[in-house]
């Protein structure tokens, strides 16, 4: 291979590594952005709780009521994606244990992060019962690919 060719080589890669950085930094920001639009339902809940007299401490009903920071909430959110990455298959009630977070409270953050494309969700039913199945998602060159085969999914 010619040195010509090795520097293009080199000048895609580094092209390409920009494009992933970028559109990284970006997909964070939106699923921040999304996420300040749900403060105003929680602090509502908050307000709700509080009315109606409930005296468990504040700082504990933080992760459970919807009360968090924006700041609080992205860490929750990246902490969702980072389990979800380590555990694919995790479903709602294996990712609030992990995250100490109720489940129907963390169902929310998760169905945003399907709906803006960051996650995937499989849904089965078993005995009556439905089951939801978290998985990453990958975006590369801006199409969306699993990071694992899809369901019956062959090499």
């Amino acid at each position: 291979m010619t040195e010509f060719e090795q520097d293009v080589i080199r000048a895609i890669q580094v092209f390409l590594t920009s494009i992933r950085t970028a559109a990284q930094r970006a997909a964070v920001q939106g699923v921040e952005s999304a996420f300040a639009r749900v403060s105003n339902e929680a602090n509502q809940m908050d307000e709700t709780v509080a009315a109606a007299g409930d005296d468990t401490p504040r700082s504990d009903r933080r992760l459970h009521c919807g009360t968090l920071t924006p700041s609080e909430r992205s860490a929750v959110v990246a902490r969702a994606v980072a389990a979800i990455r380590e555990h694919p298959g995790s479903t709602t009630a294996q990712l609030g244990q992990a995250l100490g977070i109720r489940s129907e409270r963390l169902r929310p953050y998760l169905q945003k992060l399907a709906d803006d494309g960051a996650i995937r969700i499989e849904e089965s039913q078993l005995g009556g019962l439905r089951r939801r199945a978290y998985f990453a998602v990958e975006h590369v060159n801006g199409h969306a690919e699993d990071t694992i085969a899809p369901a019956g999914a062959t090499a």
